[in-house]
């Protein structure tokens, strides 16, 4: 019962951190001055500023034309100066299709990334290399942003003068595996984050989402780009712990407004991703790691309290029937918001217990797996 309990303050907590983030305004006429900056007049009025357009690509040809069609010609895309894809020893034609689409192409072999750097962060790098702009915004292959957020995104950072600002995007799900677990892996992810203290600058928590970061060019190149974190499975986190700890402010806003993301397309690529990503999380952070696996342990209650119920005889099993059907109650309740922001029909929150146990089995397997150096495999490639 106490796990139930716990299950439903993590659920609780991770809404009310999500909502605490700022949302990015519609327009950069209601972005708020900060610090005696002007506020901004018009949104067609020019901001101080070009952007380099950096997407690392790993056997994503089926993914980049609908990311281009969302960001539209370059020629009509306000701030942008250049798109460089970096085709990271890809097996599938994604150069080529970079290069149909109209942007410039860093093409990586395998031996192009030294032994101590991950496959992203060397992506990263060799793009952020490659370009010429003021603003560097680091976007994934997966991403399909609205016309207008680059712009609004560069609004906000200029008019707070901030070094850096991350959107959180909507989470597109589409098959049964994704509703079931991607909205409720990303309910516990907030049950970690304590936005109180990402905004306090005494402190070592800090989130950036590597779906969209929009970074000053000085800035990244001061604390020594993802050369800082290039050995990293969770590169974006690092990088915005580096950012902090250098004084760079930084903001991550709420952006499912403005973008959306599909990252994965089944069970398969779920496991993956989610396994190479759960145990670094938790041990880039161990406070917020342990608020992440309390929630989610606690979110699993149900499933078991309701097993003891069926063996159980008497006054117990109405006892345990009784509390096992509130907790389901309640945590299917905590979970609609999510749903709804990844547009998945509200009767999945019945199907609570199982996401739960699902995505506790997937973590458990990613820490097994990660403390005995057994590997970790995505996109042909493994990680330890």
């Amino acid at each position: 019962m106490l796990a139930a309990v716990v299950g439903a303050a993590g659920a609780r907590a991770a809404q009310s951190h999500y909502l605490s983030l700022t949302l990015l305004p519609d327009a950069p006429q209601s972005l708020p001055p900060a610090g005696g900056a002007p506020a901004l007049a018009a949104a067609t009025e020019p901001f101080d500023g070009t952007v380099s357009v950096v997407i690392p690509a790993r056997d994503e040809a089926a993914n980049l034309p609908a990311l281009f069609a969302a960001l539209g010609p370059l020629e009509h895309s306000g701030p942008i100066r250049e798109i460089i894809v970096v085709d990271d020893a890809s097996s599938d034609g994604t150069g080529r299709i970079a290069r149909d689409c109209g942007a410039s192409v860093v093409r990586l072999e395998e031996k192009d990334r030294p032994a101590d750097w991950l496959g992203k962060p060397n992506a990263c790098q060799r793009g952020a290399d490659a370009c010429g702009g003021e603003w560097l915004l680091f976007l994934d292959a997966d991403t399909r942003p609205t016309p207008a957020v680059v712009h609004l995104a560069l609004a906000y950072a200029t008019s707070r003068r901030l070094d850096a600002v991350s959107l959180l995007l909507e989470q597109r799900c589409e098959t049964l595996w994704e509703r079931l677990l991607v909205p409720f892996a990303y309910q516990q992810f907030f049950a970690g984050v304590d936005t109180a203290r990402l905004r306090r600058p005494d402190t070592g928590e800090a989130m950036l989402n590597g779906q969209f970061i929009l970074i000053r060019r000085a800035a990244y190149r001061s604390v020594g780009g993802h050369g800082a974190v290039r050995g990293s499975i969770v590169e974006d986190v690092a990088l915005a712990g580096v950012l902090k700890a250098a004084g760079c402010q930084q903001e991550t806003l709420r952006g499912e407004r403005h973008a959306a993301v599909r990252m994965y397309q089944g069970l398969r690529t779920i496991r993956q991703g989610f396994g190479k990503n759960a145990y670094a999380f938790l041990a880039i952070d161990p406070q917020r790691g342990v608020k992440v696996a309390l929630s989610s342990m606690g979110a699993a209650a149900v499933a078991p309290l309701l097993g003891l119920a069926a063996g159980a005889t008497g006054a117990l099993r109405i006892g345990l029937i009784a509390v096992g059907v509130a907790a389901w109650a309640a945590q299917a309740a905590l979970l609609l918001p999510w749903l709804k922001r990844s547009r998945v029909p509200s009767w999945y929150a019945a199907l609570q217990p199982l996401s739960a146990v699902v995505f506790n089995a997937i973590a458990i397997e990613s820490t097994v797996r990660s403390v005995l150096r057994l590997g970790l495999s995505w996109k042909g490639r493994t990680y330890r």
